[in-house]
């Protein structure tokens, strides 16, 4: 994540930090889920973990979108 969005994309440290520790959470989640005795409670869980990845991927998918606008048209990997 920080070499995508840091390095390859020229996104600020601070948007990197908020995906970057949804997305760790949210894997730590979905793994315990697996521990969770309870029906119901383990299907929170993993729900939960799903709304965390969506939120993380659209943040992504936006700094690429910002990349593709701002950029100009020599840059590297524009097209991507």
């Amino acid at each position: 994540i920080i070499l995508a969005g840091h390095c390859a994309l020229g996104r600020s440290m601070a948007q990197i930090s908020g995906v970057l520790l949804v997305t760790n959470v949210y894997i730590v989640i979905a793994w315990a889920s697996y521990f969770i005795p309870g029906y119901e409670l383990r299907w929170v869980a993993v729900l939960v973990s799903f709304l965390m990845y969506g939120w993380a991927s659209k943040e992504m998918a936006r700094w690429a979108l910002e990349f593709r606008r701002s950029a100009p048209p020599g840059a590297h990997s524009r097209g991507l």
